[in-house]
């Protein structure tokens, strides 16, 4: 992992500026490696529209999967044999941000816009995003990215273009 430069930006604590708990948080700053990692270790994230200012949010409650805890269903246990994926880590970060960055069929439009891709793909070479990719032969076919700091991993965003794909990354 790279050591990051400080950031300029200082975020404001989530508890005193949204007590309820809504989850917006402040708006500004950039997308540099330095800012992302500063606002993770403060409960932030990213999340706007191409055409809207940076919005930066920290949403209670979170979901929290322990890892030890989880225990993936039959079915999805059998799909995966049945289909013969292959998993891998850190292969294809940016392949599976940009798969995640297309439009859904319930959505025109995604929130992770060129400046996102950038932004994350330069803290992953940082060290401090990961990919999981799900591949049938030598096709991705789903996949999630996120960021990992200390001994927090946070989830960003998944894509699969098979059933139940995504729920294997």
């Amino acid at each position: 992992m790279q050591q990051l430069p400080l950031s300029q930006y200082i975020f404001p604590n989530p508890i005193e500026t949204d007590p309820e708990g809504h989850g917006f948080i402040c708006i500004g700053a950039d997308l540099s490696p330095a800012t992302l990692f500063e606002a993770y270790t403060h409960g932030l994230f990213p999340w706007f529209n191409e055409d809207e200012p940076i919005c930066w949010w920290s949403p209670e409650p979170r979901c929290i999967i322990e890892p030890h805890a989880y225990k993936p269903s039959k079915s999805l246990i059998r799909n995966m044999k049945k289909h013969n994926y292959r998993i891998t880590v850190n292969h294809a970060f940016e392949d599976v941000i940009r798969s995640c960055s297309l439009p859904r069929s319930y959505a025109n439009e995604t929130w992770i816009s060129e400046d996102i891709i950038e932004g994350y793909c330069s803290l992953f070479k940082a060290g401090y995003a990961y990919s999981i990719e799900v591949w049938q032969q030598e096709k991705l076919v789903g996949g999630l990215y996120g960021v990992t700091i200390g001994k927090g991993c946070f989830g960003e965003s998944m894509f699969s273009t098979e059933t139940d794909v995504s729920k294997m990354a």
